[in-house]
């Protein structure tokens, strides 16, 4: 987010995608993930938890999940989702539709998220979707319980409600966040081996 914010139209910042385009090729040819034994792949919709960032997504991968996909990344980066490619023979009109098209899928991303996901959810394969509102972002807080019932709708998926914050440590409890987290993963599993004894019979 750093870079496509900060270094957007700058060579330091093309080189550094197209030096993370071959990294991440090459960790897709090779099979090459964030965790050795990765059991569920996630993905996050909010905003994430910065005041213990690390120690959150811990919460998830000490049980083998993985965040494959954001929609934060289309609306805090500046639309970093693949919907628009610039033209460099129109450098100011190209800019001009970029700047329009990634506000309008950042909105999109934020108040109409269902098809976004579902698209997601086929594209990486996913297993459960993590809705994270927070006290100090109303605009992007607001409505994810009516998207989320509306995802729940659409596709059987198991997703989890988990409300913290970005900016107060006060808000945030590590001790609430792990029982919800544990027994997501816990219906996680029963999912699958309830799926695995379907397929069996």
């Amino acid at each position: 987010m750093g870079v496509s914010n900060g270094f957007r139209g700058r060579e330091e910042g093309a080189r550094y995608f197209d030096q993370l385009v071959e990294e991440m090729e090459y960790k897709a040819n090779n099979c090459i993930g964030t965790l050795t034994d990765e059991k569920y792949r996630l993905v996050f919709v909010g905003v994430p938890c910065y005041p213990m960032f690390r120690r959150f997504n811990e919460l998830f991968t000490e049980w083998g999940g993985t965040f494959v996909n954001s929609t934060y990344l289309w609306f805090a980066s500046g639309g970093s989702n693949l919907g628009f490619q610039y033209d460099l023979s129109r450098p100011l009109e190209s800019l001009a539709e970029g700047v329009l098209v990634s506000v309008r899928d950042a909105m999109d991303s934020m108040f109409y998220q269902t098809g976004i996901l579902l698209d997601m959810i086929e594209g990486y394969a996913i297993d459960g979707v993590i809705y994270h509102p927070i006290k100090s972002c109303r605009t992007v807080s607001t409505g994810l319980a009516d998207n989320r019932r509306d995802l729940m709708e659409a596709r059987d998926i198991a997703t989890l409600f988990v409300e913290s914050d970005m900016m107060d440590r006060r808000v945030v409890s590590e001790a609430q966040l792990k029982n919800r987290v544990d027994a997501f993963f816990e219906g996680l599993a029963a999912r699958r081996h309830h799926a695995t004894i379907g397929k069996a019979v």
